[in-house]
């Protein structure tokens, strides 16, 4: 399903809220219209929460729906998530790194059924304690600037095992679900 930030930009770029399931027919027509592509009725009930499902979106949906939002596919629209425009007034569900207490446990949660636990070691840096469902496993060492419900994390680094094996963005479909601090 996608994050509900997502969600909201479609609904302004269609013109109007995606409220019912029978929306889903206008709302692929107005994405063909605008991008030439197709997604079916189908994949918009499901991707938009109308219809259960665990199956993720393919990345060609997800550039589709990136074109409609003005972006040239899926990566570059996740990119717009690395940094949050200083130009908005937003009401963010966030967790302040900068105010975290160094063995703070930090819980986060994103779609399909993944949960992963850290504890922060300062300088914006933490170790996975617990993981499920997640490819970031127990002993991982994040770099995170942001946690923000609802937008997809962008972990500026991931080092396992002494080497770093790149960047990770989780819930990059869906956003982060949950967040909590466990324990301070």
């Amino acid at each position: 399903m996608l994050s509900e930030i997502t969600r909201k930009e479609i609904e302004k770029k269609f013109g109007q809220e995606v409220r019912y399931p029978t929306d889903c027919e206008a709302l692929a027509g107005h994405i063909s219209m605008e991008t030439k592509q197709r997604v079916s009725t189908s994949t918009l009930k499901r991707i938009l929460g109308f219809v259960k499902g665990t199956k993720e979106p393919r990345l060609f949906t997800l550039d589709v729906i990136a074109q409609y939002l003005g972006c040239k596919n899926w990566d570059e629209y996740l990119e717009r998530f690395a940094r949050i425009e200083n130009s908005e007034f937003l009401n963010l569900e966030q967790i302040n790194i900068d105010k975290l207490k160094i063995d703070c446990r930090i819980e986060f949660t994103y779609e399909p059924d993944r949960r992963v636990e850290m504890l922060y070691c300062g300088d914006y840096e933490f170790i996975v304690v617990d993981s499920e469902n997640s490819k970031l496993i127990q002993g991982d060492k994040l770099k995170i600037l942001n946690i923000i419900k609802q937008y997809p994390m962008i972990i500026s680094s991931v080092e396992r095992g002494g080497i770093d094996i790149g960047q990770f963005k989780a819930g990059k479909i869906s956003g982060i679900t949950n967040i909590n601090i466990i324990e301070s």
